[in-house]
């Protein structure tokens, strides 16, 4: 018992090691290039446009999921990883992302008056909706090193464009943006390419083809998938809305501080989703208390330390560096990153605990949860932003987010308690 219990940490430790170093080193080139040298070249009101595009892309990339990445991973080992879900799920993405590409570019185009601006974001949209169901097929079966293969293959392409954009002086908002998610695009091709046709010849040897267009299991996947959509799409409009709020009150410059300011601070998420990715398929592989006993014992073990060490040293090391990287340039941005990076911090520790909801089939209290965030977010910013600026809307984000967390570690914990008294109940019987 003692060696399978070493033998499942040591697996654990290996699997977060390889997401985790390769979203640090992802994390490090996409900082070099889409961050620090976008901002050093490009003017400050420049760069607030450029990154409140990207803010747009994320919100319309989230909602295109479709809760797909949750959803595939439950039906997978359900059905014991057969060809069958492969294709029904890529289908159901691509036709899904097709269609919302163009209702997104459409709409934006009409919305900001710059349908040239915004056809190179929804053109790569459904680059990167491919791209990330191919990611979540091998990190599900736990082979993590190809998912990681194919994360490192977008940031590559990326890295090389933003190499000959500089190189060849073509710093214009459009040409940097090519660069920024035509790796997405390109990744997709070589994915799709590579494997589809490779599934779908053995899908055909063994299954009717009907099966495939199936309307009644596209029904399903909706059906369970529509609050994990929902829920995934306020996390991210949670995550952008201060800086979309910022562009439209207060112009692109603040903006701009603020978008710097988040993605300093962005990397610390990388811990929690990291952890996630790991823990996601070993969660849903056994539904059962002590699974989540389990679950919850390795968070308090492994991420609330440090958490609080990346609050504590990160307050400490922040102004050095920013004075390092950015000298006289973005003088609002420091300030916001102190409020920012115990924010961050403590999201460190409530997103894994949001997977607990979706295993114990609670997954509209994670999107109410949101909501309620959302709703809190817009009024605080309303009344702050005017008088406070940017620093206002950080301050309002910390506040939202220690209600949010507090309410995830309650539910949970009495969720536990009731299920251990009703089990105790049963076997006094």
């Amino acid at each position: 018992m003692n060696i399978q219990k070493i033998e499942e940490k040591t697996s654990f430790l290996a699997s977060f090691k390889i997401i985790l170093v390769n979203r640090v080193w992802i994390r490090i080139l996409d900082f070099a290039c889409s961050t620090y040298l976008v901002a050093k070249l490009l003017p400050e009101k420049d760069f607030g446009i450029f990154s409140y595009v990207i803010s747009c892309f994320f919100i319309c990339y989230q909602l295109m999921s479709l809760g797909i990445s949750t959803t595939y991973a439950k039906f997978f080992h359900e059905n014991n990883g057969s060809s069958r879900f492969f294709l029904n799920f890529f289908l159901f993405r691509f036709v899904t992302g097709f269609f919302f590409s163009i209702l997104f570019w459409i709409s934006f185009g009409l919305l900001h008056n710059s349908f040239y601006l915004y056809f190179i974001v929804m053109f790569n949209l459904l680059g990167a909706i491919l791209t990330d169901f191919f990611v979540q097929h091998y990190q599900i079966q736990e082979r993590f090193k190809i998912s990681v293969q194919i994360s490192s293959a977008c940031q590559y392409v990326r890295c090389t464009c933003f190499i000959l954009c500089f190189a060849n002086g073509w710093f214009t908002i459009e040409a940097l943006l090519w660069g920024y998610f035509i790796g997405y695009t390109f990744t997709a091709l070589v994915l799709v390419i590579k494997i589809v046709p490779k599934e779908f010849i053995n899908y055909r040897k063994t299954t009717d083809l009907k099966l495939l267009f199936s309307k009644l299991q596209m029904t399903k996947y909706i059906k369970y998938g529509v609050w994990l959509t929902l829920s995934s799409l306020l996390v991210v409009i949670i995550l952008y809305l201060d800086g979309i709020m910022l562009f439209h009150m207060q112009g692109p410059v603040v903006s701009a501080a603020y978008a710097l300011a988040f993605r300093f601070v962005e990397p610390i998420l990388l811990l929690s989703d990291a952890m996630s990715k790991v823990f996601m398929p070993r969660l849903f592989k056994e539904n059962t208390i002590e699974n989540i006993k389990e679950y919850l014992s390795k968070l308090n073990r492994y991420l609330m330390p440090v958490a609080i060490l990346i609050t504590i040293v990160g307050l400490i090391i922040i102004d050095p560096i920013f004075e390092y990287f950015f000298h006289n340039q973005y003088v609002l941005t420091p300030n916001i990153i102190k409020v920012l990076i115990p924010t961050v911090s403590i999201s460190i520790y409530s997103i894994p605990h949001s997977l607990i909801l979706y295993q114990i089939e609670k997954p509209h209290l994670f999107t109410i949860s949101h909501g309620f965030q959302l709703f809190g977010i817009i009024i605080l910013n309303f009344w702050m932003i005017p008088k406070y600026g940017a620093m206002g809307a950080a301050w309002n984000t910390l506040f939202i987010k220690l209600i949010i967390v507090t309410f995830y570690f309650t539910y949970i914990r009495k969720y536990i308690s009731k299920q251990d008294a009703k089990r105790n109940q049963v076997e006094s019987f």
